[in-house]
């Protein structure tokens, strides 16, 4: 596995709508497209789109945010694919009783 630090270039907030988290993140992934479906996966608000719009999310667009291998950084290449920083806790959901 690889880490790489996913950081965005486009600040606008059109882009960034559709996720809860618009910093740099660091994660272990297999290559940049995980890498990216990591970011989306952890920080991607599902939203009902718009009749004829597509959803995108910000993390897997190249002109939004750019995806850099980081060596010597600190973390542990040996592990699963995850999210290594920020870690955000997800939005608590009510159970249904």
């Amino acid at each position: 596995m690889a880490i790489y630090k996913l950081y965005p270039v486009d600040h606008a907030p059109m882009k960034w709508q559709s996720s809860r988290y618009r910093g740099e993140a660091i994660v272990r992934a297999e290559n940049e497209e995980h890498a990216r479906l990591l970011g989306t996966n952890e920080f991607y608000i599902t939203r009902s789109p718009r009749p004829g719009k597509k959803k995108t999310s910000p993390w897997e667009d190249p002109h939004t945010l750019l995806c850099q291998p980081l060596n010597n950084a600190g973390y542990d290449e040996q592990g699963p694919e995850q999210v290594l920083s920020p870690l955000l806790t997800k939005p608590n959901r009510r159970k249904k009783a």
